[in-house]
């Protein structure tokens, strides 16, 4: 028996299974997916970028705006002429004088009498008075010339509702002598007897040389040698 006829049946090429498409068609579909998934990335990146940049523009564009405004907002109008302003504060006034009442007129009312002010205090009396004589008591020949007018100073008092007044000494005249190149003389009105007693002192650089009554002067100029015009 060949060996050919005992083999079984022929070789045949194997058989894809029912239901499964070739391999080629598998790889067209997955191409086709892959580049359709593409087309819409692409086209979804293509919308995004356009909204972006329409979203820019109208973002720029609102800036551009704002800023003019602003920058108008912070420049100063120009001054108007002082005419204008002046009238138009003028019109502002009247309108507003028109709209408010008219005001009260004032009344001016006649002066009345002066008011009599209460009668001030009348013045006091003056009484003139002289030195007392027991302050000539109290000379003694060498004192200084300062000592004794404060001792026969003149006084301002009041007694009894009356000014007393007490005038003091006062200096009367200078000159010379053969031994004082200063020689002074003052006199003072002294109370003696109820009435006054005219007192004369002499000085000699400044220190009191001596006193007395008028009609002692004219030895005591004669003594001194005196150069003084004094009576």
């Amino acid at each position: 028996m060949k060996p050919e006829e005992f083999s079984g049946p022929p070789a045949t090429e194997p058989m894809s299974a029912p239901g499964m498409p070739p391999v080629e068609e598998l790889v067209r579909t997955y191409r086709s997916r892959s580049q359709a998934r593409r087309r819409r990335r692409r086209r979804r990146i293509l919308i995004i970028g356009s909204g972006l940049l329409l979203g820019g523009g109208a973002l720029m564009m609102v800036v551009l705006g704002v800023f003019p405004r602003a920058r108008d907002r912070h420049v100063a109008p120009p001054a108007e002429p002082a005419a204008s302003t002046g009238s138009s504060t003028g019109a502002a006034l009247e309108d507003q004088a028109g709209s408010r009442p008219p005001a009260a007129t004032k009344v001016s009312t006649p002066p009345g009498p002066p008011a009599t002010s209460p009668e001030g205090p009348r013045p006091s009396t003056v009484s003139v008075r002289y030195q007392p004589r027991e302050r000539l008591t109290a000379v003694h020949a060498g004192d200084m010339k300062e000592r004794v007018f404060d001792l026969f100073a003149g006084t301002v008092k009041r007694q009894d509702g009356t000014l007393v007044r007490i005038d003091g000494i006062r200096l009367r005249a200078k000159g010379r002598s053969p031994d004082h190149p200063r020689m002074e003389v003052a006199d003072v009105e002294v109370a003696e007897h109820g009435r006054a007693q005219r007192y004369w002192f002499l000085f000699g650089e400044g220190a009191l040389m001596a006193w007395g009554r008028p009609d002692e002067w004219p030895m005591t100029a004669t003594r001194y040698q005196l150069e003084i015009d004094y009576r």
